[in-house]
């Protein structure tokens, strides 16, 4: 048996192209999402710090719930918390624009937001 039947033409070769080449575009730009330049803590909605990302640094947050917010090696983290179930501290470490760590116990958020202009093209 060769082929189990199956016959290609020219458009199929021109689709498998085009899918794989959408593929690499859509890796490219996921890939190339950049590295943001601070934290931002909000704590009930409110903007209580901004953490460099480029400068090692911890900042204690104290509400409902205390917490300590790391800035290691052009990285965000919360280090530790007394939350109930301590999901913030195991979302592990953010860099990218965009990334977020959530404690909703505490009603506090860690963005991470780039240092330059954002823009949209198109």
């Amino acid at each position: 048996m060769s082929g189990f039947g199956l016959k290609f033409k020219k458009g199929d070769l021109w689709a498998v192209l085009f899918v794989m080449a959408l593929i690499a575009v859509l890796f490219l730009l996921f890939a190339a999402r950049g590295k943001g330049g601070c934290a931002v803590v909000t704590l009930e909605g409110q903007e209580i710090a901004r953490l460099p990302l480029s400068r090692d640094t911890e900042f204690s947050v104290s509400g409902k719930y205390h917490a300590v917010i790391a800035v290691e090696k052009g990285e965000a983290f919360v280090k530790d918390s007394d939350c109930p179930h301590g999901d913030c501290v195991k979302s592990g470490k953010i860099s990218k624009n965009g990334q977020s760590v959530v404690c909703l116990p505490g009603r506090m958020t860690v963005t991470v937001e780039g240092d330059g202009v954002d823009a949209v093209i198109g």
